[in-house]
């Protein structure tokens, strides 16, 4: 790899020798492990490196998740522009693999992030749009999806914009010149747009004085649709599962509307035809006490007949304990988060970001047999280095609890545990006689001791207010308690 880095770190122009070197990794690497090394490149400092990683983070996207989460959130705000014409490429690697049609939410939900990388990553990677399967039947979808940003405030955006719709031009004219007919050229952030998409096209007289047709706003207002389903409890083991009573859902459309419904005694919830707009994308979350949230999302863009929409949940009951949540280890007298540390760190931090409202305690662990002012200083620091990289995730302090430096309890294995390739049996309990007998084993010894340093995560409650939490007083995200400080 150190020579790969070398060679790649000198390329001054163009980007194929680049994507080769992460098709070569991907197919010759299993995923988790193409994942962790796209994860250690993203922290080189050079563009070209990075690069590397977000081709391979584009290529395990479809199948692995987190990797989109991370191209989104880390890779968006990279400062290399080209690092940023990588990240376009690798969307369209994921829409091309997941298949165009199927990443239509996706497609929706980047285009809807506060951040313009995020948003040109779709207008950008998708081009030439209408050369894409789906939207090559389907260009209306392909214009509505772009021009929403027409009037961005980010000028790289807009002409990232201007330039796609200009793209579809070539072979769909009138459609363009339906869709600028009714923009607002007075508006400069428009106008700018325009200006781009107007570049090739070819329209006698002056594009300002067309006076749009009724015809479409006629057709509008005569498409009626609504939106209504069922929560229910998804561990229920009754059939049909246990309704959900008093689940909130609230919905956000694109247009800014911002409207919630609360399901009834029969768990059911339902928006009306006043409610759902045409050519208008709504996402929508349901919360419910005890219970992971829950996202969803329809469109009504490019739909031209009415629709009822049917979106039915079942929440996942949030665990004292355990699964979902990760574990997180360290070797013996180690502070400091790993790579694979973070790694198995970004499933949670995505449960927190579609969860607001949810707060997590965490606690930290150590060996038998150290002296307790050693555990209590170990623990902090632990839970120190934790704390700080769950907030430089944008993870408000607030959110996250410990109680560092209590008794040291031996562990107790509440399922069969894998570490280091050994396999230790539920139930065992890691005091130190039981870690002792495999003092002969140097490699099960040290994967025992690992067990014992780590720390886990439980959900504490789910009622986090940034503006108004009494648990929120003076940041304590650690608190430190030991049993000297009882006496």
């Amino acid at each position: 790899m150190k020579e790969i880095i070398e060679r790649l770190s000198k390329i001054e122009h163009g980007f194929k020798p680049i994507e080769l070197e992460a098709k070569n990794i991907f197919v010759s690497k299993p995923i988790a492990d193409s994942k962790k090394l796209a994860i250690e490149l993203l922290e080189n400092d050079f563009y070209q490196v990075r690069s590397l990683a977000v081709f391979l983070l584009g290529f395990i996207s479809s199948a692995d998740s987190t990797a989109l989460q991370i191209l989104r959130t880390k890779v968006s705000i990279d400062k290399s522009w080209q690092v940023q014409e990588i990240l376009a490429k690798s969307f369209d690697q994921y829409c091309m693999d997941t298949g165009y049609e199927n990443s239509l939410p996706v497609i929706e939900d980047w285009l809807s992030d506060k951040n313009p990388n995020v948003c040109r990553a779709v207008t950008e990677g998708l081009r030439i749009w209408t050369g894409r399967p789906f939207f090559k039947s389907n260009p209306q979808i392909a214009i509505q999806l772009i021009s929403q940003h027409k009037a961005h405030e980010s000028e790289y955006l807009r002409k990232s914009v201007g330039n796609s719709l200009r793209d579809i031009s070539k072979k769909h004219k009138e459609l363009i010149e339906k869709e600028v007919s009714t923009w607002n050229l007075s508006n400069k952030l428009i106008h700018f747009t325009y200006k781009y998409v107007m570049k090739t096209l070819i329209i006698i007289g002056i594009i300002a004085a067309i006076i749009p047709s009724n015809t479409f706003a006629q057709k509008k207002h005569s498409i009626k649709f609504t939106l209504s389903g069922t929560v229910r409890n998804d561990s229920s083991r009754t059939n049909p599962k246990e309704i959900i009573k008093g689940a909130i859902i609230t919905l956000i459309g694109s247009d800014g509307s911002v409207i919630c419904d609360t399901t009834n005694g029969l768990g059911k919830y339902q928006f009306g035809t006043t409610k759902i707009h045409a050519i208008t994308s709504y996402k929508f979350t349901v919360e419910s006490k005890g219970c992971f949230g829950a996202k969803a999302q329809i469109s009504t863009v490019g739909l031209d007949s009415s629709k009822d929409f049917v979106q039915d949940f079942n929440l996942v009951p949030i665990p004292i304990i355990g699964d979902p949540f990760p574990e997180v280890r360290f070797e013996k007298g180690k502070w400091e988060l790993a790579a694979q540390n973070k790694d198995s760190l970004e499933a949670l931090i995505i449960t927190l970001n579609d969860n607001p409202k949810l707060v997590m305690e965490f606690r930290t662990h150590t060996e038998p047999g150290i002296t307790q002012e050693y555990h209590d200083t170990l623990s902090y620091k632990r839970a120190k280095a934790l704390v700080d990289y769950f907030i430089s995730r944008g993870i408000e302090a607030g959110r996250l609890r410990s109680e560092t430096g209590k008794d040291n309890t031996p562990r107790t294995l509440y399922k069969d545990t894998e570490c280091n390739g050994f396999v230790f049996p539920k139930g065992a309990v890691l005091t130190a006689d039981y870690i002792n007998q495999f003092k002969d084993n140097k490699e099960k010894y040290e994967a025992v001791i690992k067990l014992c340093n780590f720390i886990d995560f439980r959900a504490l409650r789910q009622n986090y207010d940034p503006k108004n939490d009494e648990q929120n007083k003076d940041n304590p995200a650690i608190i430190i308690k030991s049993e000297r400080d009882k006496k």
